[in-house]
């Protein structure tokens, strides 16, 4: 049963330390917690246009790879669709040239689509619930 009190210490401390030092400076189970942790606190927080407007985004392929990792390909896939239709190509590397190349998202029915596929396959729940599974077989 997903425990989010129980997320939230190793939330602080990974996320303090991507953003002081960066991604690089984690462990790999610390770098799949802050990818898998950030995504869907992205998603809801304003679709998936808000994963690609912020810095998560920094590591979009990283973020797929994850949830391909740990079981969740069909979100891996909504958020490849997400950012098909954002860009034209890659997506770029950087938050400054993301939102030069998104410019505003006007309401899509896209991604009302693909946000409704996201709670259809258990949201943000899913996502850390099998996060908190992972994250402590490899920590306890």
């Amino acid at each position: 049963m997903l425990d989010v009190a129980k997320l939230q210490p190793i939330a602080k401390r990974v996320i303090d330390q991507a953003f002081s030092s960066g991604l690089a400076s984690l462990a790999e189970h610390d770098q799949v917690f802050f990818l898998l942790w950030s995504y869907p606190g992205m998603v809801d927080n304003g679709g998936f246009p808000a994963f690609f407007y912020n810095s998560p985004a920094d590591y979009h392929q990283e973020t797929v790879g994850a949830l391909r990792q740990l079981g969740l390909a069909d979100h891996a896939e909504l958020l490849e669709q997400a950012a098909a239709i954002l860009f034209a190509s890659d997506v770029p590397a950087t938050i400054e040239a993301r939102n030069a190349a998104m410019g505003d998202v006007l309401d899509d029915a896209a991604f009302d689509e693909l946000y409704l596929a996201f709670v259809d396959r258990g949201g943000s729940d899913r996502v850390l619930g099998v996060l908190q599974d992972w994250y402590f077989s490899r920590v306890e």
